[in-house]
């Protein structure tokens, strides 16, 4: 039987922290409110989630082949695989890697699967000194707590809690100024980066026929975590598969927009093998932990759909109050409550998670892929009530039956519940609006006579890759291109001349400046741009002086006129640490190289390419109380030199 007193108290003690409870609600809220915006703009977002959905259920549906053919392709690129069956499979088998490699120091991106097995107890057992590298997890792991939000670690905590906990922590002045905090957090885990044996970093998303996995952040701590370290693992629950690369735009669309509200993030890499070094090794870690038994069943495979946005923890009015960490599970939200029991079977009282919800709706309306999770809430319920008497909800439910068979005495327990509820211990937690006057039946009768007869207007938005036209209407690609990079923070050097445009960035760059450039024919121009103008150039690709180094010039693959994004692949980016360690990037883009959207730039990307990066704007975080702060991890400024 569920143990509903033991998650009662769990509540109590959460909400009794009345600034945490503020704090989530305003970041989830405003969160809410720039997924919808976004969401109303695109204008097609129910036929994406319909279609996302039924690539997802095909999925699920046929696991096992595809892990297997993921495993293959993933070793095809010289990846290890190795496929764990429990929480402790994978701890054992993280350890055993860390040893193998001789690893003393390691830098963990944040990954919500490796907090379900435990990756920093398996780190810890192998004596690996092991930091967290997202801002807001790095904060949480100073405190000594778990995260308490899908993708915002630390979104119950205030400026204010931050200042002093670095102060008293990393031995630094009280500030609650958050770029300054930021800075400081950037300041400690560089030198972690650059001297940490093994990189942990979670995936997104596995590509079952290229094998390799993809990353979506906007900080560049994941980016750091996989391709500084000598040894990469990424670890992945085995339903996180896409069929294709041709899948991904899609995907990306959804899940960026239903976590932070942006059209993409800062940065997304496909990973497609080990570091760019001679000792370089990749592995990834397959964990089932339960999600074969629950694709095996055809009333609960679709949870498996979840791309972990957070976007139904987001709009749940209940995880609004206090996060997700009060209610006991690594999973935040309402899709936490429906699996939790079966991917964390060790944490006492998670079965009672069920009840913690109001049933409204909000989740499947939020939830990119369409999950159900009303259904599946209530599905665990009357699985519960099948076990045992749930308190006194049974008795009460027939009686609310019993009521509402019978209008007149529906109509008298409305207006009693009404008047006890302002002195009801229900009440002590939440803020209710006050009853309409006369009753709700009343008002919905008044309501509906006068709308019955009322004209329908249906208001339409045209989807985002129509709003725009095409290269040969009034906006080019290039003109839509530097306005989207624009609205993102980049700067952007529009020159039909090559020489012209490597003049302006030199100027950007300014006298001093430490620069590498790639031995790139095709930014000779360039560096020798810099060097004129006082730049101290490096040629190559040294990572000492990568990592001294103030700016990095690179060359695009493409680019995407839609969102402002350019793409990068081994060619033009030999070394992934030149797009994350400088605080300056600057990426030479060619025009004829620009695309309408993501799904054409990577139809037309080089299919031997190996791996590419997409970045869009600067290195960003938002997880000190939701204020933008740029130059997270990776560059502060991104200066696009549209030329040709």
């Amino acid at each position: 039987m569920p143990d509903l007193r033991s998650l009662r108290r769990r509540l109590d003690r959460a909400l009794d922290d009345h600034a945490a409870a503020d704090a989530v609600g305003r970041a989830t809220r405003a969160t809410c409110a720039k997924h919808d915006a976004l969401r109303e703009a695109t204008g097609e977002w129910e036929a994406m989630r319909r279609r996302a959905q039924a690539i997802r259920r095909e999925v699920v549906e046929h696991l096992d082949p595809l892990v297997d053919a993921f495993a293959d392709a993933c070793a095809d690129n010289g990846i290890e695989v190795h496929h764990t069956a429990d929480a402790a499979d994978a701890r054992a088998t993280i350890e055993a890697i860390a040893r193998d490699a001789g690893a003393r120091t390691a830098v963990k991106a944040k990954t919500i699967v490796g907090e379900e097995i435990g990756v920093a107890r398996a780190l810890a057992a192998a004596g690996v000194d092991t930091v967290e590298t997202d801002l807001g997890a790095f904060i949480v792991q100073l405190r000594g707590e778990r995260p308490t939000h899908l993708t915002a670690p630390a979104i119950h905590l205030r400026a204010d809690d931050v200042g002093h906990l670095f102060a008293a922590r990393l031995g630094i002045d009280f500030t609650a100024d958050a770029e300054t905090l930021a800075a400081h957090a950037r300041r400690v885990l560089r030198e972690r980066f650059l001297r940490a044996d093994i990189g942990i970093t979670g995936a997104n998303f596995g590509i079952v026929d290229s094998g390799g996995v993809v990353v979506v952040e906007n900080e560049g701590n994941a980016l750091l975590s996989a391709a500084a370290p000598r040894v990469h693992v990424a670890v992945i629950g085995i339903e996180r598969l896409l069929p294709d690369l041709a899948s991904l735009p899609l995907f990306l669309r959804l899940l960026c927009g239903s976590a932070t509200g942006q059209r993409i993030t800062s940065y997304v890499r496909w990973i497609g093998g080990p570091p760019v070094r001679p000792d370089g090794a990749m592995h990834v870690v397959l964990v089932d932990n339960g999600r074969r038994s629950l694709a095996a069943r055809p009333e609960a495979r679709e949870l498996l759909h979840c791309i972990r946005c957070g976007a139904c923890q987001n709009a749940c009015p209940v995880y609004r109050r206090i996060g997700g960490a009060g209610y006991g599970s690594v999973y935040g939200g309402p899709i936490g409550a429906t699996i939790a029991q079966t991917l964390e079977p060790d944490r006492a009282g998670l079965d009672a998670l069920p009840f913690a919800s109001t049933l409204c709706g909000a989740c499947r309306d939020a939830c990119p892929v369409a999950i159900d999770l009303p259904h599946h809430l209530l599905r665990l319920r009357a699985e519960a009530n099948a076990r045992g008497r749930v308190g006194p909800k049974r008795a009460a439910m027939r009686a609310f039956a019993a009521a509402a068979r019978r209008p007149r005495a529906f109509a008298l327990a409305s207006r009693l519940v009404a008047a006890a509820l302002p002195w009801s211990r229900w009440q002590r937690d939440r803020s209710s609006p006050r009853p309409v006057a006369g009753g709700f039946a009343r008002a919905w009768a008044r309501e509906s006579s006068t709308t019955a007869d009322a004209p329908t207007h249906h208001a339409t938005t045209p989807a985002l890759h129509a709003m725009s036209p095409d290269a040969d209407g009034p906006h080019p690609l290039d003109a839509r291109f530097v306005a989207a990079a624009t609205a993102v923070a980049a700067e952007v050097v529009s020159e039909r001349d090559p020489a012209a445009a490597a003049v302006d960035v030199a100027a950007r760059l300014g006298d001093g400046t430490r620069v590498v450039v790639p031995a790139d024919p095709a930014l000779d121009r360039f560096a020798e741009a810099a060097a004129r103008a006082g730049a101290v150039v490096t040629r190559g690709c040294d990572r000492d002086a990568t990592a001294l180094a103030d700016a990095a010039i690179t060359r695009a693959r493409f680019g995407v006129a839609e969102t402002g994004t350019i793409g990068l692949d081994p060619a033009t980016l030999p070394d992934p640490l030149l797009a994350a360690l400088p605080r300056t990037h600057v990426v030479v883009l060619p025009r004829a190289a620009l695309h309408a959207d993501l799904a054409d730039a990577l139809a037309a990307r080089d299919a031997d390419a190996r791996e590419w990066l997409l970045v869009t704007g600067p290195s960003r975080t938002a997880d000190i109380e939701k204020r933008l702060v740029l130059g997270a991890h990776g560059p502060r400024r991104l200066i696009v030199a549209l030329v040709g």
